[in-house]
């Protein structure tokens, strides 16, 4: 299996390194995704990723391959609206430098406060991060653009809140920690700074992940995983 990996990453020209048992892929366009995971499903090689630096995969076995996914680029702003109230950023937009931009103008993604700031958003929406001020993840998202274990590019939502309806497939890829798909392009809501006397919120010392799942939750996961992802091949660790 390592030789076919290494034969695929050659041949389409994918720079990665490999310690062990893993393969650290370095992605800089949304197609090379798109394309490894259907090698991945054709293969049934699993993959992980978490939009940080770093791999942190305990393998069981260092006979099992695995493909750790390196973003080095989607570090992009692509739109700024503040009329409408809000941006289209790619994950890897630090949350601290989001934030000071749109100060500028006097407004701020809620969820980003100073006790996460150095997160950032393609982390912020895997664990659906919770700010000091209680402001979570969720409920700042409008629109995703994702993609699927199956390579399938979706997009999911809307850039107004008015437009967003029907079932909320947007929070599905919310805090899920990739279990079924990737994000790589997300529309925030963003709203105008408040000072503190007008906020009515407890604060909170430390910033909160919103992930681990009881008993029935990993249940009712681990079905939409199978519907989902039925090669298994996407964060399968996190479901464990």
């Amino acid at each position: 299996m390592s030789l076919k990996i290494e034969r695929y990453l050659q041949t389409n020209n994918i720079k990665s390194d490999k310690t062990g048992s893993v393969f650290q892929v370095f992605i800089t366009k949304k197609e090379e995704i798109i394309n490894i995971l259907h090698f991945a499903n054709s293969e049934h090689i699993q993959i992980y990723f978490n939009y940080s630096d770093k791999f942190k995969i305990k393998p069981k076995s260092q006979d099992t391959q695995y493909i750790f996914l390196i973003f080095n680029n989607f570090s992009e702003i692509s739109e700024i609206n503040i009329a409408n109230r809000y941006v289209v950023v790619e994950p890897r937009v630090k949350a601290k430098y989001l934030d000071q931009i749109l100060k500028k103008d006097n407004f701020t993604f809620l969820p980003f406060t100073d006790n996460n700031s150095e997160f950032n958003i393609g982390q912020m929406i895997f664990n659906n991060i919770i700010g000091e001020n209680q402001a979570k993840t969720v409920d700042s998202i409008l629109g995703l653009e994702v993609i699927l274990p199956n390579g399938e590019l979706i997009h999911t939502g809307s850039k107004t809140l008015k437009s967003v309806s029907g079932y909320d497939i947007t929070s599905l890829y919310i805090g899920s920690q990739g279990i079924f798909g990737i994000v790589i392009k997300a529309t925030l809501r963003i709203d105008p700074i408040i000072s503190p006397s007008d906020s009515k919120k407890k604060r909170i010392s430390k910033f909160n992940v919103q992930s681990g799942f009881n008993d029935e939750e990993l249940k009712l996961l681990r079905k939409l995983k199978s519907v989902i992802d039925p090669e298994n091949v996407l964060n399968v660790n996190y479901l464990i």
